[in-house]
């Protein structure tokens, strides 16, 4: 939150379309660049969660920011009242989620985000519009290996594949798809079946 609190994306659609909770975040940046121009001065310092337990008490000496209740030798000092009040926000946060989920009309979503919104089955899209747009793309690659195009049916192979992309487990296909030691080229005729064959020797 405090690093995104310091950019000032209000001249920078294209920022703001990779932005998550970007509704709110552009009201947020509207008040604070309405504070600074009226004279006035905003900040916002990070506070370490869970400083109850002791293992946690020590800020590192590498961390790029330094905890606002400013304990000696970057060790957090658990009765500060920055880290109570955070602890009942954290419980309060905790017994919010036990509730019933708030409708998007409750929430006003769209109150603060762009002239134009996107929606994806019917979900309004608050983070990536890219990774959307991607996510969009492979539902619409999937459905037309399923169900075909137009006139014209899926193919056995694509029916096939589709099965087993069903059936894998995508961290494990993400993971795979990073490793260097076989060529993308490959990996990809693996998966599709189509490698040449192994002349006999």
């Amino acid at each position: 939150m405090v690093d995104t609190w310091e950019k000032d994306t209000l001249n920078n659609p294209r920022a703001r379309l990779h932005s998550t909770g970007r509704a709110i975040w552009n009201r947020i940046q509207l008040l604070k660049n309405a504070r600074e121009r009226a004279g006035a001065e905003t900040w916002v310092h990070w506070v370490h969660s869970h400083v109850e337990d002791e293992s946690r008490q020590q800020v590192k000496t590498t961390s790029r920011h330094h905890c606002a209740c400013k304990g000696a030798g970057m060790k957090c000092v658990p009765m500060h009242p920055h880290h109570r009040g955070n602890e009942a926000a954290d419980r309060l946060a905790t017994a919010g989620l036990a509730g019933e989920e708030p409708k998007e009309y409750n929430l006003r979503c769209t109150t603060g985000d762009e002239h134009f919104t996107l929606r994806r089955q019917g979900q309004l899209c608050q983070g990536d519009i890219s990774s959307s747009l991607k996510g969009a793309a492979v539902d619409a690659r999937r459905n037309e290996m399923e169900e075909g195009t137009g006139s014209r049916p899926p193919s056995a192979k694509a029916t096939q594949w589709l099965a087993m992309m069903q059936m894998s487990e995508d961290s494990i296909v993400g993971w795979m798809s990073k490793q260097k030691s076989v060529s993308s080229r490959y990996r990809v005729r693996a998966w599709a079946e189509v490698l040449p064959p192994t002349p006999m020797r």
